[in-house]
């Protein structure tokens, strides 16, 4: 099916792909049905997308972003982020 909002899992939907936590540890392999408690624990874990089988799952739409806003988060990326640039440059 794909990958979905987490706010959109249900019980009994089944993992398509293992999810990891942010440091990429397994936290729940892949082909396991989903529950309740590991709904509720995957924002604790800061997984914000899981990707699940079946036609069942919702759609996902993603809106476009217009070009002033991208440039915008480019800016401010390269603000944040100027001294590790300047780190691996050297």
């Amino acid at each position: 099916m794909g990958h979905i909002p987490v706010t959109s899992a249900r019980p009994g939907m089944v993992l398509q792909s293992e999810v990891v936590d942010l440091r990429g540890r397994l936290l729940i392999a892949a082909g396991k049905k989903w529950t309740e408690r590991s709904i509720s624990a995957l924002p604790m874990w800061g997984v914000e997308m899981i990707d699940v089988e079946g036609d069942d799952a919702p759609a996902v739409a993603f809106e476009a972003i217009d070009g002033a806003t991208l440039e915008r988060a480019r800016q401010e990326i390269a603000v944040r982020f100027a001294n590790a640039l300047r780190i691996i440059r050297s």
